[in-house]
């Protein structure tokens, strides 16, 4: 006889009588005893949360029904897209889920008799919504004259939250004409060169937070300098040769400008010689130049 199972806990008596083919009968008489099971439970500090930063302390309540015994083992199982999947501690911490939506959460505990209990339980993980931004303009400009217009076009999250509120963070050591911002659409405007780091936060009705972060770039701003053999010369015998003495910034072109009584009024050359006047006095010279930017 198998798969035989008392309804409660104690000693039960087996009585097993026999009778063979002549009427002659023997019986025998034994107990079995039949332990209680440990109860398996435990509590979840926070069993509602966001699926970014979600991280998760399970506390074991577990007891052990005979008097004497001990819990002599415990298994966690945390399910799907959970690091760990798995546990044998008695109160894991740091449990985090990849997706969100409900999740099972299973203990099952071992008595030193080996006897076993089994309790099951649900954490929610909530969505998140989706941060990100956009430029309207360009994400490249030179220094002078710099206007970065930023604009959110972040979402709410799959599931039927709304999206809360967006933070910007534009750095608060980028020369920015503001560190930080709470508009959707905002143009901001930078005093220094280089890669500016921009950081979006989004925020759902939940409570539930997403980051996005990217880039702009402000590029240096060249510099317009020359110098000329003399700058003071007579009339008669003149010749003015000019010389670009500008800085920063790479593949320059040059545009000069000579005025109207110049042998030349323009040109595009990187160095200029041979300039003439046609009448004395102070000549206006101007020298614009233009990186590969």
């Amino acid at each position: 006889v198998g798969n035989v199972v008392f309804d409660t806990i104690g000693l039960k008596s087996v009585v097993l009588t026999v009778k063979d083919n002549n009427g002659c009968i023997d019986t025998f008489k034994s107990t079995v005893k039949v332990l209680p099971h440990p109860t398996a439970k435990f509590t979840i500090g926070s069993p509602v949360q966001c699926l970014q930063g979600n991280s998760y302390t399970f506390n074991s309540g577990s007891t052990a029904a005979v008097s004497g015994s001990s819990i002599s083992s415990y298994l966690w199982n945390f399910g799907n897209s959970s690091s760990p999947a798995t546990s044998a501690s008695i109160n894991p911490s740091g449990v985090q889920y990849r997706t969100y939506g409900v999740k099972d959460v299973v203990l099952t505990v071992t008595d030193a008799t080996s006897c076993t209990d089994t309790f099951k339980t649900t954490v929610t993980i909530k969505p998140k919504p989706s941060a990100i931004w956009t430029v309207s303009n360009s994400y490249n400009q030179c220094l002078v004259g710099n206007q970065f217009i930023f604009n959110s076009t972040s979402s709410a999250p799959v599931g039927g939250s709304s999206l809360s509120n967006v933070s910007w963070d534009f750095g608060t050591s980028y020369g920015a004409s503001k560190s930080t911002s709470l508009k959707n659409i905002d143009t901001i405007s930078y005093s220094t060169a280089g890669i500016k780091l921009i950081n979006l936060t989004a925020t759902d009705a939940n409570g539930c937070i997403d980051t996005f972060k990217s880039t702009v770039n402000v590029y240096d701003q060249p510099i317009a300098k020359w110098t000329v053999n003399t700058a003071t010369q007579c009339n008669k015998g003149q010749t003015f040769n000019f010389t670009p003495a500008s800085s920063v910034g790479s593949n320059l072109t040059h545009s000069w400008t000579f005025g109207a009584t110049a042998n030349t009024n323009s040109s595009s050359s990187s160095s200029v010689s041979g300039i003439k006047y046609s009448t004395i006095g102070v000549k206006p010279v101007e020298l614009k130049v233009t990186d590969g930017n």
